[in-house]
């Protein structure tokens, strides 16, 4: 009876390791996973900019050659990816391609000016331009695009 007793002990104790392993592996994945393309709540904490939101780019410095000498452009928030800094950087598919030096794309990645500033109505942002869909990784450890501004404005025009 007793060694009846000391195997349930062994098999309850396993049994809990498993459940806790397990667990700490989902957590591992969950954390993994979140640093990739965002979406949803997730978001909540960065400001008001959402997937599927319009928007308008313009301005800079007074000759933006990124504008190849329009007021500007309209695209759609496509994701957001890992930024620089703390806040997601934005993707936006433009409505139509531009070309700046020897860069043809209609993605364009944007990163908020300023730290600790959150995606809103309107603001500053870095741009980067790409012939391709960046992936959700960090600028360090994704193919970048080319850089063409560093102090566009966007204004959300809704979706």
């Amino acid at each position: 009876m007793k060694i009846i007793i000391q195997i349930i002990c062994i098999l309850v104790g396993v049994y809990l390791l498993i459940v806790i392993l397990g667990e700490i592996w989902t957590q591992i994945r969950f954390r993994t996973s979140n640093r990739g393309a965002m979406t949803g709540d997730a978001l909540g904490q960065y400001g008001d900019l959402r997937i599927k939101d319009r928007i308008w780019l313009s301005g800079g410095y007074d000759e933006a050659k990124w504008l190849s000498g329009t007021p500007g452009y309209f695209g759609t928030v496509h994701s957001y990816i890992p930024g620089q800094n703390e806040t997601p950087a934005a993707v936006i598919k433009l409505d139509q391609k531009i070309t700046v030096e020897d860069v043809t794309g209609d993605i364009l990645v944007l990163e908020l000016r300023w730290e600790g500033a959150k995606w809103g109505e309107q603001g500053v942002v870095h741009i980067e331009l790409c012939d391709f869909i960046p992936e959700p990784k960090s600028w360090r450890e994704r193919k970048q695009g080319k850089w063409v501004e560093s102090h566009a404005s966007y204004t959300k025009r809704g979706h």
